[in-house]
């Protein structure tokens, strides 16, 4: 993934509205670039294949970058959130070739039809169908897009999953999907600050600000869980791991100018399960699915076990692996609290 060309013998002088206070240039100022892609030879070295694969025909201004197999052909296709453009997405044509299809799956603009300043993405099935979803942050004023697979492409459920009404003004970075009071239901966790460090001078938005958690209803649709995570702050990278070992999803944010936080979840204990596996392999538990990958938010990487909160039950009666090779594995009755090395 790559933002923008930016020579800086070419530096612009960018001010506030009235030309008071000099502030960071829109990126509308910078000329788009490609992003590339390197495949791995097997032999612990790269070969930059961006131009064979297709990738670099398709110039942008790329803030972050996420993997899933949105339409369930076996390969992995690739979203890319651009700042102030419409979004990419590559899909996966197979033999190391990618072809741009953002328009026409529904990515990519929101249903105002307005480009947004696209940052953090999470490619993951949001709402427990089976199928990835696409959600990512973006600045005040614009929500923070959430686009569900209905298994033909993508539609905009910002509004009616009413996390637009839940996100107001905030601006976020990083972002995570993830069920942080094993219920089975995934929530949604953003890194919220403002890009302007001095946007509180000129504007009713603030550049500093806490965490959000916005809580699934179980029905489709989010609510904001109020302040579980005191403490304003120019917030950017994003990841989440059971640190401690206690079955709860523990979260680790990092901040501009100041040491990283770690938050430790006390939410009430339920039952929940860990899947052990290689990156790229898929864990299906019923109609829920994960997909392994280090690749979270903005600004982030983690590898740990593939999370899934049950809830009150305390046996899983199947749980599905498909490795990355195709190989796929079933493990029956599996006993609940506790980590799978399959």
């Amino acid at each position: 993934m790559h933002y923008v060309v930016w020579p800086p013998a070419q530096a612009k002088v960018c001010l506030a509205p009235g030309g008071e206070r000099q502030v960071y240039c829109h990126p509308k100022y910078f000329a788009p670039t490609a992003n590339r892609l390197f495949r791995h030879k097997g032999d612990g070295t790269f070969v930059d294949i961006s131009q064979s694969s297709g990738i670099a025909r398709s110039l942008g201004k790329g803030m972050s970058v996420s993997f899933g197999d949105f339409d369930a052909d076996g390969r992995t296709d690739i979203f890319v959130p651009n700042d102030a453009l419409p979004n990419f997405l590559f899909h996966n044509l197979g033999q190391g070739r990618f072809e741009e299809v953002a328009l026409t799956a529904g990515v990519a603009l929101p249903d105002s039809g307005r480009a947004v300043s696209g940052m953090g993405s999470a490619f993951t099935d949001v709402n427990n169908d089976g199928r990835p979803d696409i959600i990512f942050t973006a600045l005040a004023g614009e929500s923070f897009p959430y686009f569900q697979n209905n298994g033909r492409g993508f539609e905009d459920r910002t509004a009616r999953s009413r996390l637009a009404a839940a996100i107001g003004r905030r601006s976020g970075w990083g972002i995570t999907v993830a069920d942080f009071d094993n219920d089975g239901a995934k929530d949604i966790l953003t890194a919220n600050s403002h890009v302007m460090d001095n946007i509180d001078q000129h504007s009713g938005d603030r550049y500093r600000l806490p965490l959000s958690l916005f809580r699934s209803r179980n029905d489709g649709t989010f609510e904001d869980a109020g302040p579980l995570f005191p403490g304003d702050a120019a917030h950017r990278g994003l990841i989440v791991a059971d640190l401690d070992n206690d079955g709860r999803l523990d979260v680790v944010v990092s901040r501009l100018g100041e040491e990283p936080r770690l938050w430790r979840n006390e939410s009430p204990a339920q039952n929940w399960v860990g899947v052990d596996v290689p990156v790229g392999t898929t864990v299906r538990i019923g109609e829920r699915t994960s997909v392994q990958t280090t690749a979270v938010g903005y600004a982030s990487s983690v590898l740990a076990p593939v999370h899934f909160g049950l809830g009150s039950h305390v046996k899983i009666p199947k749980v599905q692996i498909v490795y990355p090779d195709g190989k796929t594995r079933t493990l029956q009755d599996v006993p609940a609290n506790k980590v799978l090395k399959p």
